[in-house]
């Protein structure tokens, strides 16, 4: 635990981290996993999660390695029709539950966030929009190439 800590005041002492309830991190006991959050200069929202069974630079904050992006949010006004796209043309699979307010799709490694236009980026209240996305994935299981929706501005490269 000590790790999750030192992580998270490491990214404190360069970002403003959004309260969670008055705390600064959140605990998802479901995910095995601390999060906090901060906006960046554009004001998106960024999550950074700390898996309880991954290490952080031999236990030294500033020598953590970022090695790729757990979740990225794809916002949709029919969020299952776009979990439909993701599965059936790049060949992810849904993780968990999904449901009209909220799918994941790919693992527990790296995912997609597919959530309805207009909500709210947890936790705060910018509201949720579409923005042009353009996203690598490294996934032996998907579909390689590149796969441009066709009605929204989301483009998924599909690497082996």
């Amino acid at each position: 635990m000590l790790r999750v800590i030192l992580s998270f005041v490491w990214l404190a002492d360069r970002l403003e981290l959004h309260r969670i309830d008055g705390e600064v991190a959140r605990r998802f006991e479901f995910l095995d996993a601390d999060a906090v959050y901060a906006s960046d200069a554009a004001g998106n929202v960024i999550e950074w999660l700390c898996d309880d069974d991954r290490g952080v630079g031999g236990g030294d904050p500033a020598a953590a390695a970022f090695d790729g992006v757990t979740e990225v949010g794809l916002p949709a006004p029919e969020p299952l029709a776009l979990v439909e796209w993701l599965t059936a043309s790049v060949g992810l699979s849904a993780w968990g539950s999904p449901s009209k307010s909220f799918v994941w799709v790919g693992d527990r490694t790296a995912r997609f966030v597919v959530l309805p236009v207009g909500g709210e980026w947890y936790p705060t209240d910018r509201e949720t929009g579409i923005e042009p996305m353009g996203v690598r994935v490294v996934d032996d299981d998907a579909t390689p190439g590149t796969h441009s929706h066709p009605e929204l501005p989301y483009e998924i490269t599909v690497v082996e």
